[in-house]
């Protein structure tokens, strides 16, 4: 029997990196071991993460699909396809399934565009002149635009705030007899976030202190974190440690989040500049805290590999 062969894609938003793999061209069934092998940066190809899609489904489907333990698009045959909704599930380093990622809705953005797979899909609005297309996550649907100036906007849907000022006692990673007592803003945007205002923001925050926040028993599927500094009322400075990833350069929801925060603390106004260790991301707080956030996506390499390699933990 022939080994299983997987064909994938690799992209960076602001050194957020991402593997997609298509299930319209490969047999993947995600596994979580085999996803955080693959992710892995010392023996597998190396990722943030991993995006599973397009995915088209027509609402039986979907209902088919839940029930039955199957694929949304398992009994949609390719010839159907144009004029289906689109999905895509997303899954962090460690195996996990992610609600939303910014980054990694704007890079699946652009391998649908260079795919031509959005033109086939539905959600496409004429007033845009077919530049963009909606996408179901499991945080819910989100519009995705393509720019003129080769920058991808993803709508990503209204914040909801959870509490204000919230108080966790964080561990040092480094030094666990060392504790402090953070106070930030718990919100969602299809994903969880904890935002922490501090008067200047430093890597060591997010890579000391990150995964006790994280794992805290304050939130019960754990969550994104996010140490901010304000630098201006148009730009913030932030480090991330991302749920199920760890400390990342960059990430798309967690620069909503801190904008978000920001705005609603008054400290900054609608449209603002996030710089993160990765590059810079635009976010644009709309009505009732409808968010924007706009950035580019460069293409890295593809690539094939087989699923034997991956399926065991990696040993010396």
């Amino acid at each position: 029997m022939r080994e299983k062969e997987i064909n994938f894609f690799k992209y960076s938003a602001l050194g957020n990196d991402y593997i997609v793999i298509d299930p319209n061209e490969n047999d993947f069934e995600p596994d979580s071991k085999i996803i955080e092998n693959i992710c892995n940066r010392n023996f597998g190809i190396g990722a943030d993460g991993i995006l599973l899609g397009p995915i088209f489904e027509r609402p039986l489907n979907r209902y088919l699909g839940k029930y039955l333990n199957l694929p949304f698009g398992k009994f949609l045959s390719k010839s159907l396809r144009k004029g289906k909704s689109i999905s895509v599930r997303i899954f962090n380093s460690d195996g996990s399934e992610a609600e939303k990622s910014g980054n990694g809705l704007r890079i699946f953005s652009q391998y649908l565009l260079d795919k031509g797979y959005f033109k086939k899909c539905k959600g496409i609005d004429e007033k845009l002149d077919g530049k963009s297309i909606e996408i179901n996550t499991n945080g819910g649907i989100v519009r995705s635009i393509f720019n003129d100036d080769k920058t991808i906007s993803i709508e990503m849907g209204k914040i909801e705030f959870y509490e204000d000022e919230l108080e966790v006692i964080a561990y040092n990673q480094m030094n666990e007899k060392e504790k402090i007592k953070f106070r930030g803003t718990y919100l969602s945007i299809g994903n969880p976030h904890f935002v922490i205002m501090v008067d200047r923001v430093d890597e060591s925050l997010a890579k000391n202190y990150g995964k006790s926040i994280e794992t805290n028993n304050a939130f019960a599927n754990k969550t994104n974190v996010q140490f901010v500094e304000v630098l201006n009322p148009k730009s913030i400075k932030i480090e991330i440690f991302e749920r199920g990833s760890g400390y990342t350069l960059a990430s798309g929801s967690s620069a909503c989040a801190a904008a978000a925060t920001s705005f609603k603390k008054g400290l900054v106004d609608k449209e603002v500049e996030v710089f993160m260790p990765g590059g810079r991301l635009k976010v644009f707080i709309g009505e009732d805290f409808n968010i924007i956030q706009t950035g580019k996506v460069k293409y890295i390499f593809s690539g094939k590999f087989f699923i034997s390699t991956f399926l065991d933990k990696f040993q010396n």
